[in-house]
Parts: C-alpha cells; sequence; structure tokens
C-alpha cells in the first residue's frame, strides 16, 4: 500500500490529481453494486428502516457529538492540515466557497449513500441470524473488519462481494494515504523551498515519509495491531483531539491572521489593561487587592437622601470599610 501511496504523490499534486480520477470515482461504482445488490436482500427494508429512524434521546449524550463531530471532521480532512495545503495550490481566484459547499455537500451524502449500503445487508445478516439489527450493528473497526464480511459469506458468490468490499476500502485508504502525504510533503517543502521544490527533493522527502509511516504501521498488522490501531485512532485522532485542534485553528484564523484584529484591540484591550493596573495600584497581598478591586467604592454624594437611613449608613459603613 506504501508503495502505491508513494508512487501516487512522488511527482507532485498534478500528478495525484490524474489519479484520483479513478480511486476516487470507481469506489462509488463498487458503493452503488454493494446498494443495489444489498437492497434485493431478504431483511434489507428492515435494516434501512433502523438506519433511517434514529434514537432522538441520544442527543442528550454528549458523547454522541463528540462521535459525530470527529466523523465530520476526519471524513472531510478538516483540522489536519490536509485541506489546507491541497488548497494552496489554487488559483489566486478559486471561488472556494463554492468549492468548500461542493466538498461538504459530497461527503455528507456519501455518508448517507454507504448507510444505506451498509445497513441493508446488516438487516438481511439480522433476518439470517433471527436477531434483532442492533444486535448485529457494530460501530468502528468492527463493522469494517468483522461484521460486514460475515455478512458477505452469507450471499451467493461471497467471493466476488468480497473482493467488490475490499477492493473499495483500499482505494478509499488509499486515498486517505496520499491526501496525508501530501499535506506533510508540503508543508516540509515550504520550509525548505531551494532544496525540495525540485523534483529529485521532493522525492527522496516522500521515499523517507512512506518509508517512516510503513515501520511506525507495522505494529497495527501484528497480532495485538487492532488495539494499538484503535488506542492510536482514539487518543490521536479523533474525538477531543480533532475538536481542540479545530478550535485552535478557528481562532488563529479569525482572530490572529489579519481580519481587523488591531482595530478590535483598541477596544477590547482596555478592560484587561484597567483591571492589571487597579490591581497594581492597590496594596496588600495579591488575593486582598482582588477582593477589594470588586467591591465599589460609594460616597454620601453617591447615595441618595431616601437611602440615608439607619441600613444606608450601615451600608455606607461596609462599603467604605
Amino acid at each position: 500500500m506504501w508503495i502505491l501511496v508513494y508512487f501516487c504523490v512522488w511527482r507532485g499534486v498534478k500528478w495525484s490529481g490524474k489519479v484520483v480520477y479513478f480511486t476516487v470515482t470507481f469506489p462509488y461504482v463498487i458503493l452503488l453494486i454493494l446498494l443495489v445488490r444489498g437492497a434485493t436482500l431478504p431483511g434489507a427494508g428492515n435494516g434501512i428502516k433502523y438506519f433511517l429512524s434514529p434514537d432522538f434521546s441520544r442527543l442528550q449524550d454528549a458523547q454522541v457529538w463528540i462521535d459525530g463531530g470527529t466523523q465530520v471532521f476526519f471524513s472531510a480532512a478538516i483540522a489536519i492540515g490536509a485541506m489546507i495545503s491541497l488548497g494552496s495550490y489554487n488559483d489566486f481566484h478559486t471561488d472556494f466557497y463554492k468549492h468548500t459547499m461542493i466538498v461538504a455537500g459530497i461527503n455528507s451524502g456519501t455518508s448517507f449513500l454507504s448507510g444505506f449500503a451498509v445497513f441493508s445487508v446488516l438487516g438481511f445478516m439480522a433476518h439470517e441470524q433471527n436477531v434483532d439489527i442492533d444486535q448485529v450493528a457494530e460501530s468502528g473497526p468492527g463493522l469494517v473488519f468483522i461484521v460486514y464480511p460475515k455478512a458477505v459469506t452469507m450471499m451467493p458468490l461471497p467471493q466476488l462481494w468480497a473482493i467488490l468490499f475490499f477492493l473499495m476500502l483500499f482505494l478509499i485508504g488509499i486515498d486517505s494515504g496520499f491526501v496525508m502525504v501530501e499535506s506533510v510533503v508540503a508543508h516540509i517543502s515550504d520550509m525548505f523551498p531551494r532544496q525540495l521544490y525540485k523534483t529529485k527533493g521532493r522525492m527522496i522527502l516522500t521515499a523517507v515519509l512512506c518509508f517512516l509511516w510503513y515501520t511506525m504501521g507495522l505494529s497495527m498488522v501484528s497480532r495485538g495491531g487492532m488495539y494499538v490501531f484503535q488506542l492510536y485512532d482514539y487518543y490521536s485522532a479523533s474525538g477531543v483531539v480533532l475538536l481542540w485542534v479545530c478550535f485552535w485553528e478557528s481562532i488563529v484564523i479569525g482572530w490572529v491572521y489579519g481580519f481587523g484584529l488591531m482595530l478590535a484591540l483598541v477596544s477590547m484591550c482596555c478592560i484587561p489593561f484597567y483591571v492589571v493596573g487597579k490591581i497594581l495600584s492597590l496594596k496588600g497581598p495579591l488575593k486582598e487587592r482582588i477582593k477589594k478591586a470588586i467591591v465599589p467604592k460609594l460616597t454620601k454624594d453617591q447615595i441618595s437622601k431616601k437611602s440615608r437611613n439607619k441600613d444606608g449608613a450601615l451600608l455606607l459603613q461596609q462599603i467604605e470599610t
């Protein structure tokens, strides 16, 4: 796989752009074939009905929102540098708003389409085993490597459907792999343009990176590889990690990288400057200074005559002390 990834990106984005025409479009052909086949299986209707009938009470679970955000961020390559790297090759006058809407729409539409293909097969599997769908449906790697392949073995001509299914996964993995490699190569090349903008320098850098990731990936195809894969996926490439990175990217792009920051700071900085100055002007320990700073200071002239009774005098005495 890494040899193929290397030859997809070794000559630059123009070369990988040509490869994409096949590696991106062909999985859609396979997905449609699997969808048509899955829809003709007994029990497929129940699976699709289960897919289109969500449990809205799960929206109260914060983990559902984290998983949903992670899926959207990861599938759209947000917060991992890929979109920024590929977008840097666009012409200056490119309508990136339109491109963003197209990418987001195709991404969500693909997920919706693949849901029909997956749950039609899961409905068939539940029908064959005479169990509820929620007992065969499984999230994560188990769905791809255990549940769906097991369902394929129950179909007529299982070898054909297994080849098509895993060929689709392989091509999707190739696409994800060379996009990630391209994003890293682009960033490093921008740091050393004299050496790495040349074809030979880029080829060497790409080879080194592919070999490095190949050696790292060996741990994920060992006997305990699935555990290593899930550990790495959970802690480094999904969940709060992606949300955290994307949050700070938004802050940097929206508030630091131009966009009238100095004009905004003219009025915004007055408050923290006054707070720091007020605390520095008081005496005593820091905790006592903060306590004094947040207590209002009123004089007799600032209190109305109506309020100057016994309670008002007591209040004034407490404020002044």
